[in-house]
C-alpha cells in the first residue's frame, strides 16, 4: 500500500511520473517511458481529495490561526530536570495562548475596520450614532458563534474557547465605551500620522487616535515580545539540557517563534490588503449616478466611527494600507539572512571516488544538497536569521515611512505594491480561493498544518490526521493479505508512522513500514519533540515487523532516521547516478536529480518488498510441509 505526500495527487500519482525521453526529431511531442510497475499486488491510497474537502474554499483565512495552533504543538518534553522542564513547558504554553488571544482580538478589530470602511461610503448614514455600535455587535456575535460551534464540535477546544469569548466581549465593551477614533490624541499613531499624503501636511484641527493603526502596532509588538521570549527559552533549554531529548525542546521554541511572527504579519497583511481593495473599489464608484447609494459625503463620518480615524482627501492611502509592503520587506530581509547564513554554515562534503557523475557538479544538484544540509541545521539558522533580520527590518521600515514624503518615485513604488496586494486580495475574496494557483498553494499548506488538531484557537483550520489514519486502518483490516508493506512518501510517511505507533506487534495484518523522503527526523522529531520522541518511534517500530527508510542527500526534507531507532534499516539512495532505462527504441540513460521525488521507482524499494514476499512464501511452504 502506497501513501502519497502533500499536494494535489491523482489516483495513480504514487506509481511514478516516468522518464522523459530525449527525441530531437519530435520537438513538439514529448515521449515518456512508463515507470516500472511492481509484480506484487499494489494499492494506491489517496487522501488528497479528503484533505482538500477539509481545507474548503476559505481555508486561507484561517491559516494565521492554524500557524499559532501548530506552534502550540511544538511544546518541549518534560524530561531531565523535572522542575525546569515543567516551567519551560508551561511558559511556552502561556505564550502561545497569549498570541492566540491576540489574533482573536486582531480579527475582531480588522472586521470592524473593514465594516466601517464600507459604511463610510454608505449613503444616508452621515451623523448616525447607531451604525458603528450595531456593526461591532454583529461582528462580535458572529465570532462568538464560531467559537461556540467549534468548541461543541471539538472537545480539545473547550478549555481555550471560554478565554477567546471573554476577549471578544472585552474588546466590544472597550470599543463601545471608548471609541478610539473619537478620543482626542496627538502624537504617534494619531489621525495625521495615519493619513499619508504626498506632501505630509496635516489639515486636521483636532487630532484623534488611529485605532486601527494602534491595533496593528500592538499586535506586532506582542508577536515580537512572544518571539523574543521563545528564543530566550530556547537558549535556556539548550543550556540546561542534559541529553538530546531536552535539546530537541530548543528547536520547538525556535519554530514557535517563527510561527508567532509569521501568523501576526500574515493576518495583518491580508486584512490590510483586503481593506485597501474594498476602499479602492468603493472609491471607484463614489458619487456615481449608477450607484447612488455609494457616496462618501453622505456616508458614516469619522466622528461616528469607532476605529477608522479621520480621512484626508489629500491622502492616497492610510498607514494601515502599508502593512503588505512592511510584510514583503520583512520577509525579504529574513530570507536574505537565511540564505547568507546557510551558505556560511554549509560545508560541501569531499568528493568520493564514486562521485564522478557530471550531474553532481551541476548547480541543481549542489543547490538541492545545500538545502538538505540547511534543513538539518534549520533551528540554528532560523534563530540567527530572526535575530539579525529584526533590527534591520525595523530600520528599513522607519526609513521607508519617512522617505515617502520626500521621494515621489519611492511613493509611487509603495503605492504600486499596495494596489497589487489589494488586487490579489480582492481576487482571492471573489473567487474564494478557487483559482488553480491559489487553491494549489493553500491546499498544500493545509496538508502540512492540518495534521494537528485545533487546541489553542477556535479559528484554526480543520485537521485531517485522525480520520485519514482511521481510514487507512479500516482498509488494512479489510484486506485479505497476511502481511502488508505500507509505503509512505514525505507527509505520507508521517501518517504511516502515526498509524504504526497505534498498532501492536500482534495486530493483523502484519505491517512492514517503508518510509521515503521522510521529514520524521528533519521536521517532526526536531520541532515536535513531545509527540515524536523516543517512545513514539519505539511504538512505531513495535507496531511494524520491519522498517526501511530511503533518503537522499539531495532531498530537501527527507533524511536518515537511524538516530531515531537503531532497528530502522536506513538506506541512502544515490542521486545523479546514470540509470540505464530500456525504451521502445533501445536504451537511454537517465541521470536527472530526483531530490524529493520519484522514490516510487527506486530499485531499493522493489528489492526490499520482493525480499519480504520471498520470506513470506518460504515460511508458508515450510508450514505446509510440516502440516503434511
Amino acid at each position: 500500500m502506497r501513501i502519497h505526500g502533500i499536494g494535489k495527487h491523482g489516483p495513480l500519482s504514487a506509481i511514478g511520473s516516468g522518464t522523459l525521453l530525449r527525441v530531437p526529431a519530435y520537438r513538439d511531442v514529448e515521449a515518456y517511458e512508463a515507470p516500472e510497475l511492481p509484480s506484487h499486488h499494489t494499492l494506491l491510497l489517496n487522501w488528497s481529495r479528503f484533505s482538500r474537502t477539509l481545507a474548503g474554499p476559505l481555508w486561507y483565512l484561517a491559516f494565521p490561526f492554524t500557524m499559532v495552533n501548530v506552534a502550540g504543538h511544538m511544546k518541549p518534553l518534560t524530561v531531565g530536570q523535572p522542575r525546569i522542564s515543567r516551567v519551560l513547558r508551561a511558559t511556552h504554553q502561556l505564550l502561545i495562548l497569549i498570541l492566540a488571544l491576540c489574533l482573536t482580538m486582531l480579527s475582531q478589530v480588522w472586521l470592524v475596520v473593514i465594516g466601517e470602511t464600507v459604511l463610510r461610503y454608505a449613503s444616508g448614514l452621515r451623523g448616525s450614532t447607531v451604525a458603528s455600535p450595531v456593526l461591532m455587535a454583529v461582528v462580535t456575535a458572529g465570532l462568538l458563534g464560531v467559537v461556540t460551534f467549534r468548541s461543541i464540535r471539538w472537545k480539545t477546544l473547550r478549555a481555550a474557547s471560554s478565554l477567546h469569548a471573554i476577549v471578544l466581549l472585552a474588546i466590544l465593551a472597550l470599543l463601545l465605551t471608548y471609541p478610539p477614533s473619537q478620543q482626542p490624541y496627538q502624537g504617534l499613531l494619531d489621525s495625521c500620522f495615519a493619513n499619508l499624503g504626498r506632501d505630509g501636511r496635516c489639515e486636521f484641527s483636532q487630532r484623534t487616535l488611529d485605532g486601527a493603526g494602534a491595533a496593528v502596532a500592538a499586535s506586532v509588538a506582542v508577536a515580537l515580545a512572544v518571539a523574543v521570549c521563545l528564543l530566550l527559552l530556547a537558549l535556556v533549554s539548550k543550556v540546561v539540557s542534559q541529553d538530546s531529548r531536552e535539546e530537541a525542546g530548543a528547536a520547538g521554541f525556535v519554530g514557535s517563534a517563527l510561527l508567532a511572527l509569521g501568523s501576526v504579519i500574515m493576518l495583518n497583511a491580508f486584512a490590510s490588503a483586503l481593506h485597501s481593495a474594498i476602499n479602492w473599489a468603493a472609491n471607484l464608484f463614489d458619487g456615481s449616478r449608477t450607484f447612488p447609494f455609494i457616496n462618501a459625503d453622505l456616508g458614516l463620518g469619522a466622528n461616528d466611527r469607532a476605529l477608522m480615524t479621520y480621512d484626508s482627501p489629500e491622502s492616497e492611502y492610510f498607514l494601515i494600507d502599508l502593512v503588505p509592503v512592511v510584510a514583503i520587506v520583512a520577509l525579504a530581509i529574513f530570507l536574505f539572512w537565511l540564505a547568507i547564513l546557510s551558505a556560511l554554515l554549509h560545508r560541501s562534503e569531499a568528493v568520493t571516488p564514486d562521485d564522478t557523475s557530471a550531474i553532481r557538479r551541476t548547480l541543481k544538484y549542489r543547490a538541492a544538497e545545500a538545502i538538505h544540509a540547511t534543513v538539518l541545521r534549520l533551528p540554528l539558522v532560523a534563530a540567527l536569521s530572526v535575530i539579525l533580520a529584526t533590527p534591520v527590518a525595523a530600520a528599513v521600515i522607519v526609513w521607508l515611512y519617512s522617505a515617502i514624503y520626500r521621494q515621489p518615485f519611492l511613493a509611487s513604488i509603495v503605492l504600486f505594491i499596495v494596489n497589487i496586494s489589494a488586487g490579489l486580495a480582492l481576487i482571492l475574496l471573489i473567487t474564494r480561493g478557487r483559482l488553480h494557483t491559489s487553491k494549489s498553494i493553500f491546499s498544500t499548506l493545509a496538508d502540512v498544518a492540518g495534521f494537528w488538531p485545533p487546541i489553542w484557537t477556535p479559528f484554526a483550520g480543520v485537521h485531517y490526521r485522525d480520520r485519514v489514519v482511521d481510514g487507512i486502518e479500516k482498509i488494512l483490516q479489510e484486506t485479505r493479505a497476511e502481511e502488508v508493506a505500507l509505503v509512505g512518501h514525505s507527509q505520507g510517511s508521517v501518517v504511516a508512522a502515526w498509524l504504526a505507533a497505534a498498532r501492536t506487534s500482534t495486530a493483523s495484518p502484519k505491517l512492514h513500514l517503508v518510509t521515503c523522503g521522510s521529514p520524521l527526523q528533519s521536521l517532526y522529531a526536531t520541532f515536535f519533540p513531545s509527540y515524536f520522541d523516543k517512545a513514539f518511534f519505539h511504538d512505531a517500530k513495535n507496531g511494524s515487523n520491519s522498517w526501511l527508510n530511503l533518503w537522499r542527500k539531495t532531498d530537501y526534507i527527507g533524511t536518515s532516521l537511524r538516530r531515531l531507532h537503531k532497528s530502522i534499516e536506513d538506506v541512502e539512495v544515490l542521486d545523479g547516478i546514470p540509470r540505464l532505462i530500456k525504451t521502445y527504441s533501445g536504451e537511454t540513460v537517465d541521470a536527472s536529480v530526483r531530490a524529493h521525488g520519484e522514490y516510487w521507482v527506486e530499485q531499493e524499494m522493489f528489492d526490499y518488498i520482493h525480499g519480504l514476499a520471498s520470506v513470506s512464501d518460504d515460511v508458508h511452504e515450510g508450514a505446509d510441509a510440516s502440516h503434511r
